[in-house]
């Protein structure tokens, strides 16, 4: 394949639902059988490397193209990244209070409890929208329920009725799960006043998925009423939630995971103005349980917009 001729690749992706996308994008062939090529998608899911085709495409001065060659990949090829861009649910016309990648705990008006040393800052060029540096949560063998291994934290503006979050955030593979069925991710902190927490909610072993928690009031839980996918472990997934106080009992929470629509409801009744904190403060539990093995959450990127 030569430099002259090669100049388009036609790369298909599988998501975690098995939707297949074709995207035709320009490449420089580099030397023999190598190519250097970049590519940026603006995808409504996480793309992963299930089965990765290439087709080498010619054109010709007329336009017209044929295939070249073709190879199926098990794996994506060094330096070739997918990046779905920015936060598809945010609605438009809200203003962005924070927008940070997780490779500092401090500054930008961020803060953290980090007694233990639990939370560090480590590599992982995976990352999909803010590689090199991630936080990395860790929870060590005889860690015990009920707790968070670190809590980093951000105020919110005041006061707080209507707001988007993004979270691109990674849960490692194996995972204990807690016996109470709670892994709670991220905070929206209200204290006594209450607080809205999404949670990766399964039995230990799994299947978990992603619900979330009003906890105010003599509250239920808000499980998956819309496509209750399930959390792949080992994975990086984008969440997004948005939330809408209203007339009591017309409130709205929404959240998505990776583009899909997860959970949709409109009937909540919040309390007064109340969150006035962001923490991730991924709690393990519940109370009771020890964990038996050490497993880790991993947060790339946090985005919080209000009106």
């Amino acid at each position: 394949m030569s430099k002259e001729t090669a100049r388009f690749v036609q790369v298909t992706l599988r998501t975690f639902t098995g939707l297949v996308r074709v995207f035709a994008v320009r490449c420089r062939a580099q030397q023999r059988n190598r190519i250097k090529m970049s590519v940026r998608v603006r995808a409504p899911a996480l793309l992963t490397w299930v089965g990765l085709v290439l087709v080498f495409t010619a054109s010709s001065s007329g336009g017209s193209a044929k295939n070249v060659a073709a190879q199926q990949l098990p794996s994506a090829p060094t330096g070739l990244r997918i990046t779905p861009e920015g936060w598809t649910h945010e609605p438009a016309g809200l203003t962005t209070w924070v927008d940070t990648p997780i490779n500092a705990f401090t500054g930008n008006g961020w803060g953290i409890v980090n007694p233990n040393g639990y939370a560090t800052v480590v590599a992982d060029a995976t990352a999909p929208l803010s590689p090199a540096a991630v936080g990395q949560w860790q929870y060590p063998s005889g860690f015990a329920g009920g707790s968070a291994p670190a809590n980093m934290f951000h105020r919110l503006p005041s006061p707080l009725s209507e707001a988007f979050v993004g979270v691109w955030w990674k849960p490692s593979k194996p995972w204990q799960g807690h016996s109470s069925s709670v892994n709670k991710i991220y905070f929206l902190l209200g204290g006594a006043c209450g607080n809205l927490v999404p949670v990766m909610y399964g039995p230990r072993g799994g299947p978990y998925q992603l619900r979330v928690a009003p906890e105010w009031g003599n509250w239920s839980w808000l499980a998956p009423n819309v496509n209750p996918v399930p959390v792949a472990l080992g994975s990086w997934h984008k969440i997004e939630l948005y939330f809408k106080y209203n007339t009591p009992g017309t409130g709205i929470v929404r959240w998505w995971m990776d583009g899909t629509l997860i959970g949709d409801y409109t009937n909540i009744s919040f309390p007064g103005s109340c969150f006035a904190e962001f923490q991730f403060s991924p709690t393990w539990g519940g109370v009771g349980d020890v964990k038996t093995e050490t497993d880790y959450f991993w947060f790339g990127h946090a985005h919080i917009s209000y009106r």
